[in-house]
This record gives structure tokens, sequence and C-alpha cells, in this order.
């Protein structure tokens, strides 16, 4: 028998058989497997059986349980909307057991001082605590989700008064989870809260075992970074490789992901760069496996591009260009070009965090470089802290140019050359030759070498602000010894000819008019108002009528 027809026949005879014999899960079940996966953090799983779940609630309770662990579950993943609204309904029906209204109203009123809405999250703690009555256990999760919006002083007081209070919780499960939280907090607030970080994640661990492994591996990532903040790299790297081990036994990509990242920095941090890029490759693809999930922004308003995905991308390709700096020929090649594509990752991560949506982005596979002449080369500069990387392509060769600026210094310099263009400042010449001595003269003479004629600029950061053409020499500017491109990305657009038939030319977009609007021919001026899109001949235009200068003027006044 054929051993690849096995699978797929035996999963065809299992789904008929389910077919015919009408098995369906009840509500219950998918409730229980959604509750387990949440507990054990896997929140992607969790909504599937959730959502399945409240497909069969038949009661106004069931709705309200299905409805309340959504939201509790939306919550975790940072979805905003969805969790506001789902949790709201379940509080709204006014049923479920005294824990869970608990813990929606918690929750919901957690979800409101993150919006900074703090009057109406103290109504809500102020709710749920009535509901709480004398319960242990549900008064010490209020008390430590209204701890987080305290003062530094009053958190930490608060924090070490809860801590005492632990020892009249029986559950060790609930108690380990208390001081996981506690944990976390105290470590937020830094060398003040060391101490009390530090014991409540080693209590946690020492009350689980790994019949929980997604909790003792939480505890091992909190004490793990403890000991990395602290510079102890080889005590980090031991509690990390452990919390790695138990968060590959449940599959949690959002875990591991900070896991294996920390791993990448350790490694890199005790000198081992072979290990050290095996785990930022790993970061990446837990990254991808959870990518359309990853918020925009996080409760506290900051990017998740900026928190995450920046940071993870940008480890990569240092470490890549670090170590292609002491490599020649075809593994040279191989890592310059991973470099690159570590980099485009990051922009169309940034792509995706303007534009608002993890879907809004579909990269290209097939680069530029493959669709581009001989004569044509790409610059591809690379802003690290320190210094300033410069990838030159051209064809199926790729080269190296590093330069001893560093990212302030450099961001600084564009400001000031993109402030001076803009108010015509007699310095920018001055400027402008010292950006081009870092961002093309290294490459100069390999350009000359293969006669190249045009050069694409992948600007990154910063250089965005400032045309490539502005760049000087000393003699002559860029425009004057190259045909010039901009790209966003290698990977952002596809490499398609411009047709020739039937181009259209915007002639002009502004938000709000300046006082450049007055300068501008008046031929071009007509054309803007009345919308005219067969172009115009400068020297045969009639003179503007008497109401250009008032509908503009009014419509500066409107602004």
């Amino acid at each position: 028998m054929n051993r690849n027809l096995v699978i797929p026949v035996f999963f065809l005879i299992y789904s008929l058989t389910n077919i015919t014999w009408g098995v369906e899960n009840s509500f219950e079940e998918f409730l229980h497997k959604g509750k387990e996966y949440f507990n054990q953090g896997q929140y992607f799983l969790a909504l599937d059986d959730l959502q399945s779940a409240q497909a069969r609630a038949d009661t106004l309770e069931q709705r309200a349980q299905a409805n309340g662990m959504l939201g509790l579950t939306h919550y975790q993943m940072r979805h905003r909307e969805q969790a506001n609204a789902l949790l709201r309904q379940a509080i709204d029906s006014g049923t479920g057991d005294i824990p869970d209204r608990v813990h929606w109203t918690t929750t919901l009123a957690d979800l409101q001082a993150n919006q900074g809405q703090f009057e109406y999250a103290h109504r809500l703690y102020a709710d749920a605590t009535k509901i709480a009555g004398d319960d242990p256990e549900l008064r010490t999760t209020i008390h430590l989700r209204q701890a987080i919006s305290l003062s530094p002083e009053q958190r930490l007081a608060e924090l070490v008064r809860i801590h005492h209070t632990l020892g009249d919780i029986t559950n060790s499960i609930a108690c380990a989870r208390y001081l996981l939280d506690l944990g976390t907090q105290a470590q937020e607030l830094g060398i003040t809260g060391l101490k009390l970080a530090y014991t409540s994640f080693e209590q946690a661990r020492q009350k689980l075992d790994e019949q929980q492994p997604r909790l003792l591996a939480d505890a091992l990532d909190g004490l793990a970074q403890l000991y990395e903040d602290q510079k102890r790299y080889n005590e980090s790297l031991h509690l990390n490789q452990q919390a790695i081990l138990l968060g590959q036994r449940i599959a949690a990509h959002d875990l591991l992901l900070e896991l294996e990242w920390r791993q990448a920095r350790l490694y890199r941090n005790l000198q081992q760069p072979a290990p050290a890029l095996a785990a930022y490759q790993r970061t990446v693809e837990h990254v991808e496996a959870i990518r359309q999930d990853l918020p925009l922004k996080y409760h506290h308003g900051r990017s998740s591009f900026r928190e995450i995905l920046e940071p993870i991308y940008l480890g990569l390709a240092d470490l890549l260009l670090a170590e292609a700096k002491k490599m020649n020929g075809e593994g040279k090649t191989e890592l310059l070009y991973r470099a690159r594509e570590a980099v485009e990752l990051i922009k169309a991560s940034e792509l995706e965090d303007f534009l608002g949506g993890r879907c809004a982005i579909h990269r290209n596979q097939s680069t530029l470089l493959e669709a581009v002449d001989p004569t044509t080369a790409i610059l591809y500069p690379i802003l690290l802290p320190e210094r300033l990387e410069l990838l030159v392509s051209s064809g199926g060769e790729i080269r190296q140019y590093t330069q001893s600026v560093s990212a302030a210094t450099l961001q600084g310099l564009t400001h000031q050359l993109a402030r001076g263009l803009r108010v015509g400042k007699s310095n920018t010449k001055t400027i402008a030759q010292q950006l081009y001595g870092w961002l093309i003269a290294p490459a100069q003479p390999w350009l000359h070498q293969r006669q190249v004629q045009t050069l694409v600029m992948v600007p990154d950061g910063v250089l965005r602000l400032i045309p490539p053409a502005a760049l000087y020499d000393g003699r002559h500017y860029l425009i004057e010894d190259y045909a010039l491109a901009t790209s966003p990305g290698l990977t952002l657009f596809g490499a398609t000819p411009l047709q020739q038939q039937k181009v259209k030319i915007l002639l002009a977009g502004m938000s709000e008019p300046g006082a450049v609007i007055e300068h501008l021919p008046p031929a071009s001026l007509q054309n803007l108002i009345d919308g005219n899109e067969r172009g115009f001949n400068l020297d045969q235009a009639p003179p503007p009528p008497p109401r250009l200068t008032d509908e503009f003027s009014k419509y500066r006044g409107n602004r």
C-alpha cells in the first residue's frame, strides 16, 4: 500500500463518520476547551472554541459566559474594542457566578484605566469589590489591578501589603498567578522593586510544577529577565532555556517570541554569534506565526512595531552585518542578503503600523534587484545605533560599506539639511557634502567601475526627509552624475515596467496651501482650481481671473 494515501483516506473516513453520526460538540465542551486554552495562554486557540461556544449559547447565562470569556481573551490579545463590547454585554446581563462577574468587571475597569478613563474605572473597581464580598482571592485580584494606576511610591507600598496577605490564599495555583502578577508589577518599578520582584517570581516557581507549563514558564521568564537586567547572562540563559522547553510543549508562540529574543541577546552578549543568529531566526518565525494577531498599539499606547518588531528585525540585521564583515565570498553575500531581507521586514511592519492594519501590506517576493539592468545600482543604507551600514548591489553582486557614525549624529544632520532646504539656508551644501561622504563616497569607486548610470535609493528612517538629488560631493550634486529614484522598500511594490500609454500625472497635492501658492505661475493656479487633466502651456495661458487669490485666501481662512 502507498503510505502517502493512508492519512488522507483516514481523515476522509473520519469526516464522513462524523457527518453520518451527527457528532457535534456542545456549548459546555467548547466553553471548557476555550477556558483551558485561555489558562495556558494559547489565546488564538481559545478564541476559536469560545466563538463556537457563543454560537451554541441558548440561554442568557450561557451567552454571558461566552461573551465574558471572549472579552477576557480579546483583552489579552489587545483587541480593545472587541473586549470592551463583549465585557459590557456580559456584565449587563446580570447573570453569572460571582468570580466570573468580578473578573469581567475588573478587566473592564483595567481597560478603562488604560484608556485614561480613571473615574469610570474607579467606579467599576468599587462595583467589583462589592460583588467579591469577603472572598480573599477575588479581593486580591481587584487590589492588584488597582495598584497599576498608583504612583510608583504608592504602588510599591501597596504591592508589599498585598504580598503579605497572600498567605490567606489556599489555592496554590491561584496564589502562583498572583505572585506572577505582583512580580511583573514590581519589576516595572526598577531597582526599588527588584527584591520584591525576585521574591515573587521565585515563590511562584516553587509553587508550580510541569503540570502548569505556561505558568511555570512565565515564572522562569520573569527570573531570566531580572538576571539579564543585572548582566548575569549565564544564569539568565540557564533559566531561559528551561522556559523555552516548556513553551515548546504548548506551542506558545507569544511566549516563545520573548524567550527566543532574549536567548539571542544573551548569546550575543556571551560572544556566541552562531547560536545567537539561530535564536534570532527562531524569533522571527514566532513573530510570523502570530503576526496578524499582534496589536498595532498596546494598552499603554506604545506601538507594537516600536516595542517588538523593529528591535527584533534590527537586532537580527545588526548581527548578520557584523558577521558578514568577517567573511568573504558566497558566505558573505548570503549574510548581506539576509540582513537586507530583515530590514525589509522592518519597512513592511512600519508601513502596516502607519496604515493601521496587519493585513494592509502584501510583500512582493520578486525584488527590484532582479528586474533592473546592469547599469543600475541599489543603495540600501541601514541606520544602526553606533554605525551606518551601506549595502550597494548591482546585478548579482552586493557590497558592504561600514561608516563609524552614530544614528543620532546622522539623524541630527539630516534634520538640519531638510530644514535648510525648505527655508533656503546657505549652509545646506556643507551638510549635504558631509552626508554624501557617508552615503555615497564609500561606494563611488565600485559604481564607476561598473559604469552605473542609475541609482535607486531605499532610504531608512530619517533619510526619507531629504531628496537624494541634494547630496553634494563638493563640485556636483548627485543628480548631475546619476539618474535617481527612491523606493520605500524592495519588496513592498512589484518591479513592474511603466506603461507608456495613457500615462496620468499628479500635478500637485496639498493638504493646506501655504504662502508658496501665491508664487505659483497663474496657469498652475488655474489648473489646480479647474481640475484640468490635460496639462497646459505656460506661455499661452491666460491671466488668472480675480477670483483665484480670493478662493485660496478663503480656503486658508476656513482651514
